[in-house]
């Protein structure tokens, strides 16, 4: 306030002044990483009856001393956006049988923000009054709901699979399984529609720390801004199980 104060000391001695403000990106660079500085110097030129007058730069501590290098920079530190996209993978119902077990939907988790995180999994079966998926009204449940991070990479849901994201870098994405049980009871055409959520973690904590939000500005540390759809470091996407089995049809036959 001391530079803001000078200058309206100047101003209204010397008369009308037309002021112009220059300035370096602020804080929030998108694409920036989490921690890294940035440095921001203000620069004011204005004239005086008409008369350019030698511009003066910004100082933390306030600058009254026009002229170039009399100023001194203001350091402010990226913050932790947080940010993600999750989506579902393949775009139809997954088809399964009566009975069946283990049977996976897929879906894909990536980080948009600017530092890495990790991320707590859970999934929960709709039901019939929730939207649509691919069109399709839920109609039945599946049981024992279990979700996978692909940790090996292969595309596939296998026993080396962890329940959790532990750590996946800024602008990196990952594999995620639903997993289920279909019951013996599902009939032919039903579907059982499900539901992903992600839940931003601090990473390195296998999903068990949620990543909270700064309470209050910090120019000196790395605060916590919540940068995703709602705001708050989760987001979730729907995907769907198809069930499929045999149509018998019994016709009596007399006897001769």
């Amino acid at each position: 306030m001391k530079f803001a104060n000078k200058l309206r000391a100047t101003f209204s001695v010397a008369g009308t002044a037309i002021v112009a403000l220059a300035m370096a990106p602020a804080a929030h660079a998108v694409g920036t990483a989490a921690g890294d500085a940035i440095d921001n110097v203000a620069t004011v030129g204005y004239d005086v009856g008409g008369i350019s007058q030698t511009p003066i730069e910004s100082s933390p501590t306030g600058n009254s001393t026009p002229g170039a290098n009399n100023g001194a920079a203001t350091s402010f530190v990226v913050d932790n956006r947080v940010d993600l996209a999750v989506v579902e993978v393949g775009g139809a119902t997954t088809p399964v049988n009566p009975g069946e077990a283990n049977v996976v939907t897929t879906f894909q988790i990536t980080n948009t923000g600017n530092a890495a995180q990790g991320y707590a999994l859970s999934a929960v079966n709709l039901t019939a009054t929730d939207p649509d998926v691919f069109g399709n009204t839920d109609s039945t449940d599946v049981n024992n709901i279990r979700v996978f991070e692909d940790t090996d990479g292969s595309g596939d849901f296998s026993a080396g699979d962890q329940p959790f994201v532990d750590t996946l870098a800024a602008d990196a994405s990952v594999t995620v399984f639903v997993v289920a049980d279909v019951p013996i009871g599902a009939t032919n055409g039903d579907f059982a529609n499900v539901r992903l959520t992600a839940t931003t973690a601090v990473a390195g904590t296998s999903g068990g720390t949620v990543q909270a939000a700064s309470t209050g500005g910090d120019t000196t540390g790395v605060d916590v801004v919540f940068g995703d759809a709602g705001n708050d470091g989760l987001e979730s996407a729907d995907d769907g199980y198809e069930v499929s089995s045999a149509a018998l049809t019994v016709t009596k036959a007399e006897a001769l």
